[in-house]
Order: structure tokens, then sequence, then C-alpha cells
């Protein structure tokens, strides 16, 4: 039953996304859809177990049929074409793209096989950070398995639940339909992070109007660590391991050893698998800001010509509707796509916006109020300069330049040869940026790097963009002297 849910889900989510947007890429069709067939059948489930007070195995059969049923109208209507020229068109088109999944895809089914619960002879073994997968296997189990309806926080006797759930929601929809801990989180967590790493080159590509671009600052970013792998290379050369048994048996954690300074952790290791609720944030937030991209790019005076399929309001009011649902996934990503579409509604009032700021503000209105008791503390939003620069006795630039390694450097050349329109719409992931080197935004200030991820997805862009460009010039051009 399981395998059926996740199946509906995706079918309905790709034929909605095909049906709504006509003029959208495969690649966004089918990384959206799945963003977006996930989101809605979440929804779908809880709140029909909210009604119930209880997670049943009814309640997954109904949403399963009825997303069937749906998929079923969707693609009945408008059958894809199959042919063998429109495949092969396919195909080239997205050579980067296959290139970066192949790249990355074998990485992630590798680090949820091993890194998620694994079941021994004496115990059950978790490769995870501190204790964040034992919280998400307990709120999982509480919807499962002991009917959590309203949500309420066990580790806290009596309080209501103020932590982002629906991500754990979805591993206990797998739990109640008879799947094991480790496919319940594993499987979903290895198509999250393929749909994540869909969702960045969509968002890259239409930035970058560039599918090898787009690849470029894919490698960007799921690469992302700094400096640290200069203390990598100083203890393989100190040792008497060879080169391959060092990195697959790392002593540290190099992107985020603290002793060094080092606190931007790469994204892979310490958020696809411990951070569960950012591993559904990101796609749900790299499809927003796509839509929103396509509807910044499109009021270009030279793109309008192109654009004319495309219609704002309905661009702008769906990626509304997937904000405005974030929060229950993951407060902080919806903290950042709010600042990010205010600021830049700010830099072009158009009427338009408000078909993205009214369902995102009122379909998120219930679930902010049910995390105020959290983010109303006066331990969140206090100021902290420099971030964690202090693990580097606060000298800033030295941080930054030791976390964020050559993209910091590169930006500022990239920024300098990118058109107008990219640099106005990167001032509000530059903006993220500041808010994080002057503001705690939680009690724990790693927090701070939720928010320093779609600055830097927007950073991976503009370098990766710059970088294709001058690669191909300096490859091309030789040819074309000859």
């Amino acid at each position: 039953m399981g395998f059926i849910f996740l199946l509906g889900s995706v079918l309905f989510g790709v034929g909605l996304v095909r049906r709504i947007f006509p003029w959208s890429t495969v690649a966004e069709r089918l990384f959206w859809g799945i963003t977006t067939g996930v989101v809605l059948s979440i929804w779908a489930v809880y709140l029909l177990s909210r009604v119930a007070s209880e997670l049943h195995l009814t309640s997954i059969v109904i949403i399963s049929i009825s997303m069937l049923g749906g998929s079923g109208y969707l693609w009945w209507n408008q059958p894809p074409a199959f042919d063998r020229r429109s495949i092969k068109e396919s195909l080239l088109e997205n050579i980067p793209l296959l290139t970066l999944i192949a790249f990355f895809l074998p990485v992630f089914i590798y680090i949820f096989s091993i890194g998620m619960f694994r079941e021994q002879g004496d115990g059950w073994y978790l490769a995870a950070d501190y204790y964040d997968m034992v919280l998400h296997l307990l709120i999982a189990s509480s919807f499962s398995f002991g009917k959590n309806f309203p949500p309420s926080y066990l580790l806290m006797s009596g309080e209501p639940m103020r932590y982002p759930f629906l991500a754990d929601f979805h591993a206990s929809i797998f739990l109640t339909t008879g799947w094991e801990i480790w496919s319940s989180f594993a499987i979903t967590g290895i198509l999250l992070s393929f749909t994540l790493a869909g969702t960045f080159y969509c968002f890259a590509k239409r930035i970058s109007k560039s599918g090898w671009a787009a690849f470029y600052s894919g490698l960007i970013f799921l690469l992302n660590g700094g400096f640290g792998f200069v203390f990598f290379l100083r203890d393989w050369y100190s040792g008497n391991r060879s080169l391959y048994e060092s990195f697959f048996n790392l002593k540290e954690d190099y992107t985020a050893w603290e002793k060094h300074g080092l606190s931007w952790a790469n994204i892979i290791p310490t958020v696809m698998v411990p951070q569960r609720t950012m591993l559904y944030g990101l796609p749900i937030g790299f499809t927003v800001l796509a839509l929103i991209a396509i509807y910044w790019f499109s009021t270009e005076e030279e793109d309008r010509t192109k654009e004319t399929k495309i219609d704002p309001r309905l661009v702008l009011g769906f990626a509304g509707v997937l904000t405005g649902l974030l929060p229950s996934f993951n407060m902080h990503s919806y903290m950042s796509i709010g600042i990010i579409a205010g600021i830049l509604f700010l830099l072009r009032c158009r009427k338009e916006w408000i078909y993205f700021i009214l369902p995102s503000v009122i379909l998120a209105i219930p679930q902010v109020f049910s995390l105020e008791g959290t983010f109303g503390s006066s331990s969140f939003f206090h100021l902290q300069l420099g971030w964690k620069s202090h693990l580097v006795n606060n000298n800033v630039p030295y941080f930054i330049l030791l976390n964020f390694g050559l993209p910091i450097v590169l930006i500022f050349p990239a920024l300098f040869f990118s058109q107008r329109s990219v640099r106005l719409f990167y001032i509000p992931f530059l903006a993220l940026f500041v808010i994080c080197f002057v503001f705690r935004i939680s009690p724990n200030d790693s927090d701070n790097s939720k928010l320093l991820f779609f600055w830097y997805a927007a950073t991976a862009v503009v370098v990766g963009s710059w970088l294709h460009r001058a690669l191909s010039k300096a490859i091309f051009t030789p040819l074309l002297l000859l």
C-alpha cells in the first residue's frame, strides 16, 4: 500500500504541474510535480486523520485512490508523446541534469543506506548527528501508534507540538502501511534528496538559461564546505593510510570541525539524513523560487516576447499556495521565502504579487500561530554579530572565507559580469546572509545555516553561470580563431 500511495502522489503531482504549466520543461514537470504531489498528499492524509483523531490505513487508501484517480484524469486527456524524436530531444536537452543526477544519486543512496536506522545483533545503529533522527522517529511513531491528534510534543508532557512535524508524518504514513523503520525514512529520504537536486537544477536553469551552467551551479551547491578539505589533506599526508581509506573513514567532519572554526557543514551528510524537515523545506523552497524567478525575469523587456504563454497570476498563485503549506514542513524555509519574496516585491511593486501574498499568508497563519510559543520566545532573533566567528577570535572576514571558500570570492566578479536583473534578484539572498551575521535566529546558533542555504543557492547559481560563460569562451574562442 505504501508504494501505491507514493506512486499516486508522484503521478498526481506531475500531472497537475503538466496541466497547469504546459510551457514547463520535462525536468520541471518531474521535480515540481514530485514536490507538489508529496506536499498535497501529506496534507490530505493529515487533515483526514485530524478529523478522525487517528492515522488509519483507511485514510491512506482513500487518498491513494483519489490521487490515482486524479492522475488518471490529468493524464488521460493529454497523454504524453513517446515517439523516438521527442524522447531523443528530451535526453539531449537534459544531459547536464542527467549528469548531475548520475553523480549524486549514488551518494544519496549510500548515505541513507548506512546512515539511517539499521538493526544489528546487539541493537539499532544510526549514523546521524546527535539525537535528530531519534526525535524524528519518536514523532513519526506517535502518529502511527500513539494516536497523537491533535499533535502534542511528547518530550514535554502536556505541551502542544511546536515543531514542524509533517516531514515525520510522511514517514508515519508508511509505518502505518506496514513498512519497516528503515524503509519508511530511507526511501522517502532518497526520493526527497533526488528531488532537492532536481528542483535546485530547475531553479538554476531558469536564472542562468543554460543547462550546463545549472550543472556547475549544482556542483557548487551540493559540494559546499569551504576550506575544510585543507585539514583533510593535512591529516591524510601526515597519516599512514591511503587516500581511499582516509576518504571513506573520516576522522572528523571536515566541513563542521568547530575546533578549527568550521561551521558551514556540507548539505549531504548533515542535512539530508538528520535534518529531515530541511529535506522537505528545500525542494519546496526551490520550486517556489523557480516560479518567482520565472515571473521576475518575464517582466524584463527583452523576455516578454519569449514568455507570452506564462500567466503571472497562475505562476505566483501556485507559488503562494506551496509557500502557504510550507511552515508545518520547515519554518526556516518559510521565513527565507518570506524575506526573499518581500524584498523582491519592494524592488518591483506590481499588482500581480497579490496572488502570491494572499495564499502564502492566509494558509500559513494557522500553522504559524501553532508555532508561536516557540518562535515568539526571546531566545529567537537575538543579536549575535558575526554569527559563529567567535570560534576564530571574532575574525569575521577569516571566518567567512574559511567556511564559504572560493564561491565567496568569485561572487564579486560573477555579479559584476551578470545582467542587471540578476543582480537585483540576488539582493534579497544577500539580505539573508547579512541577517544571519547580525542575528541568531534561534536558541541554537547553528540554525542560521538553514537560512544561509538559500543565500548559498543563489550564490552558487550566479557563480556557476559566470564560470560556465568563462569556460565556454576559454574553450571556443581559440577554436574560432583557428
